[in-house]
């Protein structure tokens, strides 16, 4: 059951923004510092480095007009030799080397400390590379336009790919990945989810496809300690999918006007959306709701930017900085230090997901088995079955219905029938057995519904007062 309920508080910031030439396609932040790398139209990689004054920002006004930090760019590579369009970008999980691909199918891999490029593999795609992605130290994977998905590794020559696989028929959004199970997770325009176990080198098997859900899908998140997949749509409704239970989404976050093209996670259980309309939002996955707004409120902004669409979100490791692009040439980035999730609000959204966990589990349990067996023990307690009138019964209904000439009138049932000793014990251990096993039945039956009806009621409850309080 998904919960459209909001609680949009609106936090008006300040953004210290960085023009640039052209068009920024993609933004990550670094693994350890600080600093952020864009990749841009012109085919260049930028690094920008943040200079911390080291000073609060003071949330009682509604309006911050200082800043206290500075922009500075730190390098500046020209990475493209044919000038060629750079569309994304990722950090290795040392921050020593940053991958990037192309419009033309390059990847390119840059060595930081050494400032040099590293190693170019030409033709890896035949078509524009969308995403790229580290895998692990040694791993990364690269996705073409025509969905197509290579994984390279280092420990090889790079010249081709030790495997690839296409699974999904359109251009592949985003990347994710459960280190736990060794998954990597796709996500595709063609509205699908793809599960791949990267374990199985020499024969690869794809683990699991969802259902195309008749959207697209633009952006992804492994949440809830890998328990959930969060999935950002094109018409605005997060899509949850419950682990190993690929075939369809679960549930879904309602709330946001247009396409969520971009997710980041905040924590296990809120995640910092960018959507169509250029709002970046805060969203908890459990209860399932919209907690705040970002506004910008600059100003020393004369320019009236037309800001919309927010295409590329990137957090730092202390989630101390918020940088993100748009449908301008520019990267804005958002001091977030003091914008705090009450710590209240953290033990209910604990309490509220042990909860929701437990009923999902309950849901999966009775979807699978449990249904199926009340739906069975219920016919039992009102119908019985045709086995156990065979079994059990058949010799009572015989006795007690027999023909129209022998049945016997409610006041003559006690005085006038008569039985042998043998019939008489028979009739009565069957008897009693029939009834005991219906009693146990509809027993079982009704504490199974009365413990469904006591969690949907205690559920209710918190919610109601976790909503009245916000």
């Amino acid at each position: 059951m998904s919960n459209q309920n909001t609680n949009k508080n609106i936090l008006f910031l300040d953004a210290l923004t960085y023009d640039n030439k052209v068009k920024v396609f993609d933004i990550k932040s670094h693994p350890i510092t600080n600093n952020f790398a864009f990749v841009d139209l012109s085919g260049k990689l930028k690094m920008i480095k943040i200079k911390d004054e080291g000073k609060e920002f003071d949330f009682s006004t509604e309006t911050h007009d200082s800043l206290q930090f500075q922009l500075e760019i730190e390098n500046n590579y020209k990475i493209s030799k044919s000038k060629e369009s750079l569309y994304s970008l990722d950090y290795s999980h040392d921050g020593d080397k940053i991958l990037c691909g192309s419009y033309d199918g390059e990847l390119v891999i840059v060595d930081l400390p050494q400032t040099k490029i590293y190693k170019r593999i030409k033709k890896a795609h035949e078509d524009t590379i969308n995403k790229v992605k580290f895998i692990n130290e040694n791993i990364f994977c690269s996705s073409g336009a025509n969905g197509l998905v290579k994984i390279f590794d280092f420990r090889t020559d790079l010249k081709k790919a030790i495997f690839e696989f296409k699974e999904q028929s359109e251009e592949i959004t985003d990347f994710d990945y459960n280190q736990e199970s060794n998954f990597l997770l796709s996500t595709s325009i063609d509205g699908t989810l793809a599960v791949y176990d990267i374990r199985k080198v020499a024969k690869y098997k794809l683990y699991a496809l969802s259902d195309c859900i008749e959207d697209e899908f633009y952006s992804m998140k492994i949440i809830r300690s890998g328990r959930k997949v969060a999935c950002g749509t094109s018409q605005g409704p997060i899509a949850l999918f419950n682990w190993d239970w690929f075939g369809d989404f679960k549930d879904r976050i309602m709330g946001h006007p247009g396409s969520v093209n971009c997710l980041e996670k905040y924590d296990e259980n809120f995640l910092i959306s960018g959507c169509e309309d250029g709002g970046i939002r805060f969203v908890s996955v459990s209860p399932k709701y919209i907690h705040s707004i970002i506004n910008e409120k600059n100003k020393l902004n004369s320019k009236k930017e037309h800001f919309k669409d927010v295409t590329g979100l990137a957090l730092t490791r202390d989630k101390k900085y918020l940088a993100f692009v748009s449908n301008i040439n520019c990267v804005k980035i958002y001091n977030i230090e003091n914008i705090s999730i009450e710590e209240r609000v953290k033990a209910e959204n604990s309490d509220n997901s042990e909860i929701e966990d437990k009923n999902e589990e309950n849901e999966d349990i009775n979807e699978e088995e449990g249904s199926a067996t009340i739906e069975d023990e219920n016919e039992e307690s009102e119908n019985v079955s045709e086995e156990d009138l065979s079994r059990d019964d058949i010799l009572d209904q015989d006795n007690l219905e027999g023909n129209d000439e022998d049945k016997l009138e409610p006041e003559d049932d006690v005085n006038n029938l008569k039985m042998n000793d043998d019939e008489e014990s028979f009739s009565d251990s069957s008897s009693s057995s029939f009834k005991k096993k219906k009693n146990q039945k509809i027993d079982k039956s009704l504490k199974l519904q009365q413990k469904r009806e006591s969690e949907n009621f205690i559920e209710k409850e918190r919610r109601k007062y976790f909503f009245s309080d916000m």
